[in-house]
């Protein structure tokens, strides 16, 4: 294993003795399997020796005959020998079984243990990155994707462990044991494999070429049948039986063709690589036939020998391609957990006043993943104690200024002041006790409704919950639930309605009393839900600037400011009924986004 990622995946998280444990195994294997073989020679011996009772004096290894005959067999009675043979050989049989699945089984466990591990990592290493990825909404989350990958690297690292030392083992072991036989009709034996292999792998590299030229020629002609089925009803209306300039049976006839060739450039492999082992096979029993160097029995342990030698050889085979995807799991996950938070503690521990009389935005600049520019030198002030609505013509914009408000990532330049002070010089927990985002896609996470409001905070008291709760509108909802706040909630639990999830999580931000409410409004449609919402919005306002991402109309009407952005840059601010007369590009947002008739 040479990659760089892998053997640093293995190294990741360590169990004792895995490799010694391993070797034994395949060691264990090897021996089973050669004396299975060399048993079941002694079998072959004893059925072609029976009628006369003698057998070759040079038993079964070695690379001549020496014509001398022995008594067989060596107990005195076939019966009793056969019988002692078959019993060896089952034993054999179920050791070589029951070692197999031990080191398998180990090698998974010890898989499933290291993707545990990462996953692990991959969950402390988001928190610590925190929530940076909002500047791109549309996006996967790059934690999501990293847990996606660790299946494919524990399958890599599954497959190294079952064939590392296994297989190359065994395969030493019966190439011996084969040699010992008859070396000469073993390396015969060796040459046609490797031939065969290199065949193979040349005439599926050829047919793999020519079939994605066909299947491509394929599709081509079908997309041209397809166009002509596009006009069949405008055909139709002019009663047309037809197409006079390009027949549909001439097209369909040109598709089938296409695909039947395509097919037989597929088929060929298995017919080919068919007669060419045949044909091997035959060569190998010619010189067998003509050879007085192997008995029946030393020939059949050489068949067995070179047949078990299969299987180790086509998982080596297969070891490369999936040692290839593993690497490339592996060089995401560990880009990932390499990578550094965007926001850093700051060296001094000032702390923050609640927020009394405006956040300022002085020549903030803020650029995305792509380096696409988000906020370009933006100069705006937001009144404190405010119902401030944000809303820009991509979803983008208003998630990083929410983002940048309460410090999960910092601007690219410029600054953001709260009352005056630079947030960057204070320390990030006393940003966010001061504000505190509610986003629509993260409402609960699994656990009871009380752990979802204190995040298992002990410092809050059940009256401090209930009233919380009460406050973002929740206390009706929760008074029907069978356990109120013991309830659990998720996917082992209860599930609640958007706008209850929504509640809960307004809840959890309200007990922390912040001096700003950064909220994403969930998507919600209903009256009593909708009131429900602009009730519970109403009450976080009552302490709080409410800076709000809308999506409702009614939410923008209730609005004390709305401010407008556009390409990076502030549009326009001012109230919703103002901006409605006075705004144009305005006017068209509010078309698009919150017309009933716009699907």
């Amino acid at each position: 294993m040479r990659s760089i990622a892998l053997q640093r995946a293995r190294h990741f998280a360590r169990v004792p003795q895995l490799h010694r444990t391993l070797l034994a195994a395949s060691v264990a294997a090897a021996v089973c399997t050669a004396l299975l073989v060399l048993d079941l020679g002694l079998i072959v011996q004893l059925l072609v020796s029976r009628t006369s009772q003698e057998a070759p004096g040079d038993w079964l290894l070695g690379p001549w005959v020496s014509g001398e005959f022995v008594e067989w067999p060596f107990l005195g009675s076939p019966v009793r020998c056969m019988l002692l043979l078959i019993v060896f050989g089952v034993c054999l049989a179920l050791a070589l079984v029951g070692v197999r699945w031990w080191a398998d089984l180990t090698a998974h466990r010890y898989a499933l243990h290291l993707v545990t591990s990462f996953r692990e990592a991959i969950h402390r290493q988001a928190y610590r990155l925190g929530a940076g990825e909002l500047l791109v909404a549309t996006e996967a989350r790059p934690e999501i994707a990293a847990v996606d990958q660790t299946d494919a690297l524990g399958r890599g690292l599954a497959a190294w462990w079952v064939a590392i030392p296994a297989c190359p083992l065994m395969l030493l072991v019966l190439t011996i044991l084969s040699l010992l036989v008859n070396p000469w009709l073993t390396l015969l034996a060796l040459l046609l494999a490797g031939f065969l292999f290199r065949i193979h792998r040349t005439l599926t590299g050829r047919v793999e070429d020519r079939l994605s030229a066909m299947r491509a020629l394929a599709e081509q002609r079908r997309a041209a049948f397809l166009s002509l089925l596009n006009f069949a009803p405008l055909a139709g209306s002019y009663s047309m039986d037809g197409y006079p300039a390009d027949p549909v049976e001439a097209r369909l006839a040109a598709c089938q063709d296409a695909e039947l060739r395509a097919e037989n450039s597929l088929s060929i492999i298995v017919p080919a690589m068919l007669l060419m082992v045949l044909l091997s096979t035959g060569l190998l029993l010619f010189v067998v036939g003509v050879s007085d160097q192997t008995t029946v029995a030393g020939t059949a342990m050489l068949a067995v020998a070179l047949g078990c030698a299969y299987l180790p050889a086509h998982r080596l085979a297969r070891l490369p391609g999936e040692l290839a995807e593993a690497e490339l799991a592996a060089r995401e996950v560990f880009a990932y957990l390499d990578r550094e938070p965007a926001v850093r503690q700051a060296p001094s521990t000032h702390t923050l006043a609640r927020l009394q009389r405006e956040i300022r935005f002085d020549h903030v600049s803020l650029e995305g993943p792509k380096q696409h520019a988000i906020l370009d030198e933006v100069v705006f002030e937001i009144p404190a104690r405010k119902r401030i609505v944000l809303l820009a013509s991509d979803p983008q914009t208003p998630r990083a200024l929410g983002g940048l408000l309460v410090r999960l990532y910092d601007p690219t330049a410029g600054r953001v002041l709260f009352d005056g002070q630079d947030i960057r010089h204070v320390a990030l927990t006393a940003v966010r006790q001061q504000a505190i985002p509610v986003w629509h896609d993260r409402y609960l996470f699994p656990g009871t409704i009380a752990m979802n409001v204190t995040c298992a905070d002990e410092q809050f008291t059940v009256d401090q919950i209930r009233t919380a709760m009460e406050r973002a509108g929740a206390g009706e909802f929760l008074q029907e639930l069978p356990a109120e706040l013991e309830t659990r909630v998720g996917e082992e639990g209860v599930s609640l309605s958007e706008r209850q999830a929504f509640q809960v999580a307004l809840a959890r931000a309200l007990i922390r009393e912040p001096s700003l409410l950064v909220i994403e409004e969930p998507a919600i449609s209903g009256g009593v839900d909708e009131q429900h919402v602009d009730r519970a919005l109403e009450q976080a306002a009552e302490q709080a600037t409410l800076l709000t991402i809308p999506a409702r109309l009614d939410t923008i009407r209730h609005a004390d400011l709305v401010y407008v952005f556009h390409q990076g840059q502030l549009h326009a601010r001012g109230r919703h009924a103002e901006l409605l007369n006075e705004d144009e590009f305005y006017r068209h947002q509010i078309y698009i986004r919150f017309n009933a008739f716009r699907g």
